[in-house]
């Protein structure tokens, strides 16, 4: 019998990141889902208790490796990655600012919108890389939206 297919999803405790997660599940796939919401991704769990969730600050390179890691050590192999967290950023980079000079812009949005997926695609690449036997088609897989724009 074949191993399992191994995925990790990032924002995959809500949304689009969780409705794939239960659909690669019902396929048989072994799931994990990481997210910075505690709350939503036990509620996950609970709902399906084959996804497997790991709270991970997307924005934390050492949080992230560290998931991407465990994940890799307790599977043996990495075949999908969905780089779906994503936040709204809430600032209007359009207004004026009260005083001048004006206050740093928050970057958030940036940091997880963009270069939270630059690093989910690098850990991805080198996972997929990493593998004695690697996946015939190893698959990651970005979410962009609206929301990201500054």
């Amino acid at each position: 019998m074949a191993a399992r297919k191994v995925a990790i999803i990032t924002g995959g405790a809500s949304g689009m990141g969780l409705a794939t997660a239960i659909s690669l599940s019902a396929a048989g796939w072994k799931v994990h889902i990481l997210d910075l919401n505690k709350s939503a991704g036990a509620e996950a769990t609970r709902q399906n208790p084959d996804l497997i969730f790991t709270q991970t600050d997307v924005n934390s390179y050492k949080c992230l490796s560290s998931a991407f890691d465990r994940i890799f050590i307790s599977e043996g192999r990495l075949d999908f990655v969905f780089a779906n967290a994503g936040i709204l950023g809430l600032d209007n980079f359009y207004d004026k600012a009260d005083s001048l000079p004006p206050p740093e812009p928050r970057q958030l949005s940036i940091d997880i919108n963009l270069k939270a997926v630059v690093t989910t695609s690098y850990l991805a690449r080198q996972y997929f890389l990493a593998s004695d036997n690697p996946c015939q088609d190893p698959v990651i897989v970005i979410t962009a939206s609206i929301a990201s724009f500054v």
